[in-house]
């Protein structure tokens, strides 16, 4: 008589509970790989190689904790094509160092007048002390106008 031998890559339809233990549902690799990106994709896990932490237009008037010595990214966007941008005002480089400004095109709109523009601020942390971030979206030529808008974090560095 022969015997069936499976190999570790069988998959078996039939299950044969034993007493006394839970048979826990296996997923295939496929299903737990968009698991795993649904959740890098959404944010709730970050991406290899991405510990910084990103802030955006979501996160105005929220306050946030941060380590000395760390950094962390701003990302807002305003319209293209109108004279605004977003501006930090009133910086205090004793705690807070902006190590990389980049504004940029929105590239799906590559060429449309009036397209969406990231403004990116990358900062770091420099010392304990709970301080206000302060961004204004303005043109920079309108000097006694109130800005178009506002974004405030307070950052309390640890």
């Amino acid at each position: 008589m022969r015997k069936k031998v499976l190999h570790r890559n069988s998959i078996s339809r039939h299950h044969v509970e034993k007493p006394g233990k839970t048979q826990i549902p296996r997923i295939s690799a496929a299903t737990a790989l968009f698991v795993l990106v649904l959740a890098v994709v959404t944010g709730v896990l970050p991406c290899a190689g991405e510990g910084i932490m990103t802030l955006d237009k979501n996160d105005n008037g929220r306050k946030i904790r941060i380590a000395a010595g760390e950094t962390f990214r701003v990302e807002l966007e305003h319209a293209g094509a109108t004279g605004y941008s977003w501006e930090i005002r009133d910086l205090d480089t004793q705690y807070l160092e902006v190590l990389e400004t980049e504004t940029r095109e929105n590239p799906l709109a590559e060429g449309v007048t009036g397209a969406p523009v990231t403004r990116t601020w990358v900062l770091k942390a420099k010392k304990a002390k709970t301080i206000e971030l302060k961004i204004l979206l303005n043109r920079p030529w309108e000097k006694n106008q109130a800005p178009a808008d506002t974004y405030t974090i307070i950052l309390e560095i640890f």
